[in-house]
């Protein structure tokens, strides 16, 4: 993991004097060429052709014979696939690749890396390339060294202790040490007072520092669609996001145990190190849960970042059905149309819900201008602002004993105006389906239930370790509402995706 050169080009100065640091490295060069063949290998040039090159692959026309307005093939053209920071620059002598470029305080930091590989028929993908990140990252380094300039014999005095430097960051073309702060210290003969623990991460550039509190927030979510027609099943999604915020001092390691019933698929954020996928035993069993052989888990072991962020997210089966089924019917004409719903709650849902309303909106018509309706079984129904849904707040519970409630009734609908249509989308927010027409139509479904999941998905919290450790306030909190859910009329037709029919071999 050697470089064959490293070059500081400045984008505002005149060609004559836009090269400002220039280190080549013969034996990395030398290296160079046992690798590649003589035919292969692009001979890196004048420092002054290799500014110009590397300037009119950044788009400058500084230098360049074309005008502001003339296309250039090479620079203008979107056939050519970019992999930034790394270039393919252009010379008279062939192509020279990779080349690894940064723009920052007006000046361009270039670096070509060692390739031990053989490039006569492709080039390797980058990530099998470590010479690539470790010039990316030296070069970021020589950036904080170099610093933000505000005058020429700055930039120059800079210019000239990095010659210096370099022969202990980098001798002969491989960097030892990017750490330019104990590397001076080095050079003028100072003791390094402060041991270098390692960088701070650019995910947490702020420790916390005050009370300790890590909090887990678990959202699920259903997506579902119901329709009691045989040739139509039932189609359901259970799905769900765990956000943590872990406000801890210094730069913590936490291992986490979710344990679920269902639990099927599993993405984490980058800042997870581990993942067990294999079942765990949990040292629990909470009472919103239900308790079986069949609750598993899964162990996460990573390093918060300072914000909160999600954790991870995941999907599960619904082994139980649909955790409310209902019948929507509706019929009529344009002018009155006649709608019932009924529902029933399944015995696996907590019958304790924050909020569960029922919108039925009517597509194509026009606005409601009478109900008839001797009013739901429980709950309250109220007609929405733009006259265009009919909204049943069904409550917080429903009956304790039959889990059941119904709705029937007429609904009136005035004078279909076009120009009123046309206009309403954007006046009140009510989009027309054009799948809904006539009689297709359906019910909708909103609730919301805290301390719960239908998955049964949950954080062990005796499972937690915290390194290193030390005393903090856990908080897990639980909710579980709908995506989209929705109650297709029995009496229309509903959007429903057939399953392909199975070929026999």
């Amino acid at each position: 993991m050697s470089l064959r050169g490293i070059w500081v080009f400045s984008s505002l100065e005149k060609a004559a004097e836009c090269v400002i640091f220039s280190r080549r490295f013969p034996t990395v060069e030398r290296r160079a060429v046992l690798h590649q063949e003589g035919n292969v290998l692009t001979q890196i040039p004048s420092d002054e052709e290799l500014c110009d090159s590397v300037l009119k692959e950044l788009g400058s026309r500084r230098n360049l014979a074309a005008g502001l307005e003339e296309f250039d093939r090479d620079v203008d053209s979107c056939s050519k696939l970019e992999h930034k920071p790394v270039y393919e620059v252009r010379l008279k002598t062939g192509s020279l690749w990779p080349v690894v470029v940064i723009e920052k305080f007006g000046l361009v930091f270039i670096c070509i890396p060692l390739v031990e590989a053989d490039l006569s028929h492709a080039n390797p993908p980058l990530v099998k390339l470590p010479g690539v990140s470790l010039g990316y990252s030296l070069l970021h380094s020589i950036m904080d060294f170099i610093g933000n300039w505000s005058s020429k014999e700055q930039l120059q005095s800079k210019v000239c202790e990095l010659y210096k430097v370099l022969c202990a960051v980098a001798p002969f073309g491989t960097p030892v040490d990017t750490n330019f702060s104990s590397i001076q210290a080095l050079i003028n003969n100072k003791d390094v007072i402060i041991p270098q623990k390692g960088k701070q991460p650019a995910w947490k550039p702020v420790q916390h520092k005050g009370k300790q509190h890590l909090m887990f927030n678990v959202k699920e979510e259903i997506r579902a669609a119901q329709h009691v027609k045989k040739e139509c099943q039932d189609e359901r999604q259970l799905f769900g996001i765990i956000n943590c915020r872990a406000d801890l001092e210094g730069i913590p390691e936490i291992t986490a145990n979710i344990t679920s019933l269902s639990l099927d698929f599993l993405v984490v954020h980058p800042s997870v190190l581990e993942g067990d996928t294999h079942v765990q035993a949990p040292s629990f069993q909470p009472s919103q849960l239900l308790k079986g052989p069949e609750l598993m888990g899964r162990k996460l072991r990573f390093r918060p970042p300072t914000e909160s962020f999600p954790l991870c997210h995941y999907s599960a089966k619904t082994p139980h059905g649909l955790p409310v089924q209902g019948i929507y019917q509706m019929q009529g004409d344009g002018n009155s149309v006649q709608v019932s719903v009924q529902l029933k709650l399944s015995t696996k849902l907590k019958n304790s819900f924050e909020y569960f309303e029922v919108h039925l909106p009517f597509f194509h018509r026009g606005p409601v201008v009478r109900v008839d309706s001797a009013g739901p079984s429980t709950g309250s129904m109220l007609l929405s602002p733009d006259k265009r849904r009919l909204v049943w707040d069904v409550g917080q519970k429903f009956p304790s004993k039959t889990l059941e409630a119904s709705l029937n009734a007429t609904v009136h609908f005035g004078e279909k105006r076009q120009q009123a249509a046309e206009n309403q989308p954007i006046a009140t927010g009510f989009i027309e389906d054009p799948f809904c027409t006539g009689i297709n139509s359906y019910a909708q479904v909103f609730f919301k239930i805290q301390d719960f999941t239908m998955s049964g998905c949950a954080i062990d919290p005796r499972s937690l370790v915290v390194y290193p450790s030390g005393k903090y306030k856990l908080t897990i909190t639980y909710e579980f509402s709908t995506a989209d859910y929705k109650i297709w009329n029995t009496n229309g037709d509903a959007l429903f995706a057939f399953p392909p029919p199975a070929i026999n071999s």
